[in-house]
């Protein structure tokens, strides 16, 4: 697959057989699609172990539109919702594609929907590994980290557990150290260090001649790009934005201006296709850097991580020599001739609140739901209790979403992770088809939920 060509994201998933596994990380989803347009394809060519990591929220979201839409989550594939704390999200946008032999890695800004893999612009890379490209390996390997560290730190799925043990047993290169490790290339996240910091490391005081910013989210008080310029000092900062499509403070961005911040703004040269791009373009006197993918120029994705106030997101890295290189990411008919005032643009005013200290939510206990499963004739759930009240025994109602609703007691301790066995009423056999439970999978087609005991 040529590096300029565009891609085609459907195309590109079922190129080649020989995966055993896909991993996909995501913020939002739209599981019809995933199960039409993704799934069947990919089953298609044999690969039959299939796992989501999807922010919870949004996949909550989905559940409650298009869920009878849905039919084959819990038996053809794994879905982990992934809780961050309130107002950060889990944003990373990839594909792992795995096999004895071969590996496929998709990283880039699109979510597994239908406008995130071909209605919207996007911007994606598309990387392999065979024993003859061994260069790439370190890129496989950390992303493969990555995955491993979800699913400890947020997944809890027994199930999630098997396959990726069966995968890292199948695909040992997935694990094995090498040396051949590309220096122009580098996958990252934020797990545990802010994505500017790894970057102005890269950087390292290198004098910017330009910085270019295409993005469709800027944080209200545009303190990412006030922050970009304080510790790269570009010589100029180039923003693209579409107009009456990005989000963002006009406001901020002329603030910016009169601090004799060297920023200019241009409108976005398509507005047939919403513009969903994320990309950072660094030039210096001796190399160009491109960061690319979930990353949107907000403090939430570039100045944090997940455990200070951030998301979770993931990016990979280029660099180069020449100049132009990086040319074909900026096609020249969709770019503007001249900058344009912040207030031309008409952007769309930021709706939520910048981070999640609220007193509301400060105080608002959470019980996450981290599996589910049937045994026989016994319903395991594995929780965990967060909340600050000064009771330590709380008592909840799993309600079961059946036609009546039904109601389980649960008996809960305050910061405690285990499992809660309810008492089952004696009629509990019709509603495990009613409820969507199946053996040892998921509760698949109805979402639990919670409420406070009277």
């Amino acid at each position: 697959m040529s590096e300029f060509a565009p891609l085609q994201l459907l195309d590109a998933l079922a190129e080649h057989e020989g995966y055993e596994t896909a991993v996909y990380c995501t913020y939002s989803i739209d599981l019809a699609f995933f199960e039409e347009a993704v799934l069947r394809r990919l089953r298609h060519n044999r690969c039959r172990r299939h796992i989501i990591f999807v922010d919870s929220e949004r996949y909550a979201d989905t559940i409650s539109q298009w869920r009878d839409c849905t039919q084959f989550v819990g038996q053809q594939y794994l879905l982990v919702p992934v809780r961050l704390h309130p107002f950060q999200a889990f944003h990373p946008k990839l594909t792992l594609l795995v096999g004895p032999e071969r590996g496929r890695l998709l990283l880039g800004s699109g979510n597994l929907t239908f406008t995130g893999f071909g209605q919207n612009h996007e911007l994606y890379t598309c990387l392999d590994w065979t024993p003859d490209q061994p260069e790439t390996a370190p890129l496989f390997q950390a992303t493969w980290q990555l995955i491993e560290t979800i699913q400890a730190q947020w997944g809890h799925n027994r199930l999630v557990n098997e396959a990726l043990r069966k995968t890292a047993y199948q695909a040992p290169w997935l694990s094995t150290s090498t040396t051949d490790k590309s220096e122009h290339l580098a996958f990252w996240h934020n797990i545990d260090t802010s994505l500017l910091d790894q970057l102005e490391q890269v950087v390292n005081r290198a004098e910017v001649k330009r910085l270019t910013i295409l993005t469709p989210f800027l944080d209200k008080q545009a303190e990412a790009i006030a922050e970009l310029h304080r510790r790269l000092q570009p010589a100029e900062i180039r923003l693209i934005l579409q107009p009456q499509q990005a989000v963002g403070d006009a406001t901020a961005l002329a603030v910016l201006q009169a601090q004799a911040v060297p920023l200019t703004c241009y409108p976005f040269g398509d507005n047939n296709r919403y513009l969903h791009a994320k990309l950072l373009l660094i030039e210096t006197d001796t190399a160009v850097y491109a960061l690319s993918g979930s990353a949107n120029c907000t403090r939430p994705a570039l100045l944090a991580t997940p455990l200070s106030k951030g998301n979770l997101e993931t990016v990979l890295l280029r660099q180069t020599e020449p100049s132009n290189y990086f040319d074909y990411l900026l096609p020249a008919n969709l770019l503007p001739n001249n900058p344009v005032a912040p207030s031309e643009i008409n952007l769309r005013p930021p709706t939520l609140p910048e981070t999640g200290d609220s007193a509301e939510t400060a105080l608002s206990p959470i019980l996450q739901l981290l599996d589910l499963r049937l045994e026989s004739d016994i319903l395991h759930l594995q929780l965990r209790w967060q909340g600050s009240v000064s009771t330590a025994v709380i008592g909840w109602q799993l309600q079961l979403d059946t036609t009546p609703p039904v109601y389980l007691p649960l008996t809960l301790t305050e910061g405690q992770q285990h499992t809660a066995v309810p008492l089952l009423p004696p009629d509990w056999g019709h509603l495990v088809d009613t409820a969507g439970i199946g053996q040892g999978r998921e509760c698949a087609r109805r979402r639990p939920c919670w409420r406070y005991t009277e």
